[in-house]
């Protein structure tokens, strides 16, 4: 190339000449910052793709499961692992699938999970407490439904829970007598 052309010089360190005679001294630095700012952009857009993925997973997942796809629906709700970001929601979803297939200690481990990652889930809680009803744990389920019911006032399933948990113990303290169980007060402070 010619001294005057765009491309003459440009080692490290060394003056790039233009035609208008200008120099522009490339210093390392300035070049790797410059791709150290290319690389975070680029890894921000894979992160947005990524997001946008897992969301549309969990959501194929959901539909899935609502149909009875349960294989699809774990091959979907698997990919949003994937995403710290739809961690807690892809756990969820596949103890929803995991008590569906009636395994219930495995349903129980994914719910578990996703109430570690986001312990604001409120359905994860309920599932759970669900999984711990059927497994005889009435302590730990009643635990759950309470905590559900401190994250949402106005859940009717925590609160029906409770409830109902109540008038059976009331009815089994009382010998059976369900409408004796049933007219004393105590329960009502769950409705």
């Amino acid at each position: 190339m010619e001294p005057g052309s765009a491309s003459h010089g440009g080692a490290w360190g060394q003056p790039v000449t233009h035609r208008c005679k200008r120099s522009l001294t490339l210093s390392p630095r300035f070049v790797f910052l410059r791709l150290l700012s290319l690389c975070l952009l680029l890894l921000l857009s894979a992160s947005i793709c990524v997001r946008a993925d897992s969301r549309e997973a969990l959501r194929n997942a959901a539909s899935l499961v609502q149909q009875g796809k349960l294989d699809e629906a774990e091959r979907q709700a698997r990919l949003a692992l994937s995403d710290p970001s739809a961690r807690a929601v892809a756990s969820s979803v596949l103890g929803t699938i995991r008590f569906q297939q009636k395994r219930f200690p495995e349903s129980a481990n994914f719910f578990q999970e996703a109430i570690r990652l986001e312990p604001r889930l409120v359905g994860a809680r309920l599932n759970l407490a669900e999984v711990y009803t059927i497994q005889g744990k009435q302590t730990q389920a009643l635990a759950l439904y309470r905590r559900a019911l401190q994250l949402d006032p106005s859940n009717a399933t925590a609160r029906l829970a409770l409830v109902r948990s109540e008038a059976e113990n009331r009815w089994s303290r009382a010998g059976g007598d369900r409408g004796a169980g049933a007219c004393q007060t105590g329960w009502f402070a769950y409705l």
